[in-house]
């Protein structure tokens, strides 16, 4: 079968799973499972062409007439666009495994039906984003796919924060899709057309200053998807109110497509920028990374514990695709295609752990129906299957050797060598060390909030009935969690030859001179260090036995006994255990200014002086960019709403009134 032919299929598959959700409604017992069918095949469609076209190097054009006058609907498969849907297709058709035992939690809440349709609709409508070379057709796609994946938010709007965060994600969507459709009608004047072609046609001729408000209007209309500081009020809220399988597509694949956006225009659609363009993404992303595992600390709430870790890695992401656009502004292709690897590989790693913890946030959710870790503990007893796959995935976001975690960001500090490597003058010699410093504090706190996330939910005893009494999700729960946790592996393993893919599509993308994929790795390594993650995998496999064996030559035959954990004579329970909150308390006092701690502690209990039976402590932490930012900004939207409610009159005559002064103004203004 021809890939243009797959292509169809595919998007014929999950468009069948949209019309097929609708159609079952709520009382069909196969309203879960058709359409579940449907995305999986259609996902297995994308994911074959995918592969083709990074292994073989195959483009794929497929056009579909409409009869309108913005343009063909023209669906292409590049290397850029190949590596975004084989990022896409792969978690999508790990989460629609996953999917089949999650929604059947939810099936007497809800309408599955319903679901399904939104599901597929997201799915497809990402695919099309992904590969459409059109720009009018761009803006409807990705219109579609915002406000499918806010439904998909809104799924349990009987609850008000689901209702608030619903919102708060819909105008911030919004809001950034002003600044991409500033963008294209930018470059539309320009060309005359929305088509890509035409756009790469006219870049090397654009003007330096047309092209820089292209730059700044789509990197805050994409900056905003993407969820990085300070465009990220919605993220926190939003990801954490979806179900849990759309939680781990949208913070794994959706605001991947943001990164795709911004690949698209700054590569391809533009000439090469200034050197400005580079630094303010580095600034964006260092800020990002860096408040975002602040946030990440002092979270409660699982999923807004890992929505925090989203943030965080975009910023990582930002800053590598600033590095690559600083050094091919300086004429060095080589670093920014190695610092374009950087970005590939951490986009495929985040999408995989953080789809994995996604998911087994969602699978806790599932069996003890709450989010608070500090009323979980004791589950490595209860889902060991869950505990083991949630380990590989907090081992790999904690970037520890020799999981794939570690690779991604192993390259953006070798990137980041570069800026002092390199003769680039005074500033950059200081700002290499610097950034690097910054990235490994944030590595630091990426350690400490996930240790303690990881052991206050899996570890020690009970802290709730729920908890206690939890059991093991299905078993295509944590099949698509091994999945994951397999791939995580194997990206750690094997990262030479997926860095070989990826600097193919670098180079496609920097248009590198006298450099290929197969010299570009070899080169860079020999003056920025090497690894070796088989050898590591080895040592650690061979370590184990070594020393099992070694002790029991050493020390002789132990004797083992079994007993209570001793405390002072009384059984040990869970109020004795370390809370969340207790182990973050030195991170939040060092970090106070940002994090604006309000605390209220109150005796309750007794009325005698100085004599309580107990306290009760409260406290919250208020992010310093809505304190700043987003409240004077509202409280002058607010008063300027209040004097021009004169306007509101409720009278007809005075609205047709408006409408011809309006009409008399265009008419005067398009002479």
């Amino acid at each position: 079968m021809e890939s243009a032919q797959m292509m169809l299929m595919g998007i014929s598959f999950l468009g069948i799973g949209a019309v097929s959700g609708l159609l079952l409604g709520r009382k069909s017992r196969l309203n879960k499972e058709l359409p579940l069918i449907m995305a999986g095949v259609g996902n297995g469609f994308f994911l074959t062409i995918a592969l083709k076209s990074l292994l073989l190097g195959v483009q794929v054009e497929l056009l579909l007439p409409t009869g309108l006058p913005f343009g063909p609907f023209i669906l292409v498969i590049d290397k850029l666009a190949a590596f975004f849907v084989l990022l896409t297709s792969l978690m999508g058709l790990l989460v629609s495994l996953y999917s089949w035992g999650y929604l059947e939690g939810l099936r007497e809440k809800h309408n599955l039906g319903y679901v399904g349709f939104l599901y597929n609709l997201f799915l497809l409508s990402m695919f099309l984003v992904i590969t459409i070379a059109n720009g009018f057709w761009f803006l409807v796609v990705w219109e579609v796919m915002s406000v499918a994946s806010l439904m998909l938010v809104l799924v349990e709007h009987q609850l008000k924060e689901v209702r608030q965060a619903g919102f708060i994600y819909g105008v911030m969507t919004h809001f950034g899709t002003a600044f991409i459709i500033v963008a294209f009608m930018i470059l539309f004047i320009q060309a005359g057309t929305f088509d890509f072609s035409s756009f790469r046609a006219i870049s090397q001729n654009l003007d330096l200053k047309v092209a820089g408000m292209v730059f700044v209007a789509s990197t805050i209309g994409f900056s905003t998807k993407a969820g990085v500081i300070p465009l990220h009020v919605w993220l926190p809220r939003a990801h954490p109110a979806a179900p849990s399988n759309i939680s781990a597509l949208m913070s794994g694949v959706m605001v991947k497509t943001a990164i795709y956006g911004m690949l698209r225009f700054y590569f391809d659609l533009l000439p090469t920028g200034p050197s400005w363009w580079g630094i303010s993404l580095i600034f964006i992303g260092i800020v990002s990374a860096l408040l975002g595992v602040i946030y990440t600390i002092v979270q409660r709430d699982i999923k807004k514990l890992l929505a925090y870790s989203t943030v965080e890695n975009m910023g990582i992401l930002f800053t590598a695709i600033g590095l690559a656009l600083f050094f091919s502004a300086q004429g060095l292709d080589s670093w920014a295609v190695f610092a374009m690897v950087a970005v590939f590989y951490h986009a495929l790693n985040h999408a995989v752990f953080k789809g994995l913890l996604f998911m087994g946030a969602g699978s806790v959710l599932h069996v003890t129906h709450t989010k608070d870790m500090e009323k979980l503990g004791g589950l490595i007893h209860k889902m060991p299957y869950t505990s083991l796959f949630m380990l590989v995935g907090v081992l790999a976001v904690m970037a520890l050797p020799p999981l794939n975690g570690f690779i991604g960001e192993w390259l953006l500090f070798q990137a980041l060598l570069g800026l002092s490597w390199n003769s680039l003058g005074a500033v950059s010699y200081v700002a290499g060390p610097i950034l690097i410093t910054i990235l490994a504090l944030t590595g630091g706190l990426v350690l400490a909030s996930f240790v303690r996330m990881y052991g206050i939910t899996f570890l020690a005893l009970p802290r709730s009935p729920e908890a206690r009494d939890a059991v093991e999700v299905p078993g295509t729960m944590t099949s698509s969690m091994g999945f994951c946790a397999a791939i995580c592996i194997l990206l750690g393993i094997f990262p030479v030859v997926v860095v070989r893919i990826l600097s193919g599509i670098s180079l496609a993308l920097i248009g590198g001179q006298n450099m290929t994929s197969g010299n570009l790795l070899e080169q860079l390594t020999m003056t920025t260090g090497q690894i070796y993650p088989l050898v590591i995998w080895a040592s650690l496999i061979l370590l184990v036995p070594v020393i099992v064996i070694v002790t029991r030559l050493l020390g002789g035959k132990t004797i083992r006994r079994r007993a209570e954990t001793w405390s002072c004579g009384v059984s040990a329970n869970h109020s004795m255990e370390y809370t969340g909150t207790a182990f973050a308390e030195p991170l939040r006092i060092i970090f106070a200014r940002v994090l604006q701690p309000q605390r209220e502690v109150s005796p309750n209990g007794s009325r005698v002086p100085y004599f309580s039976n107990g306290l009760r402590y409260r406290e919250k932490v208020v992010s310093v960019v809505e304190i700043y930012l987003y409240r004077p900004v509202m409280s002058i939207f607010y008063q300027t709403c209040k004097y021009v409610r004169w306007m509101q009159t409720g009278n007809l005559h005075t609205y047709l009134t408006y409408m011809f002064i309006t009409l008399v103004l265009v008419l005067l203004f398009a002479r």
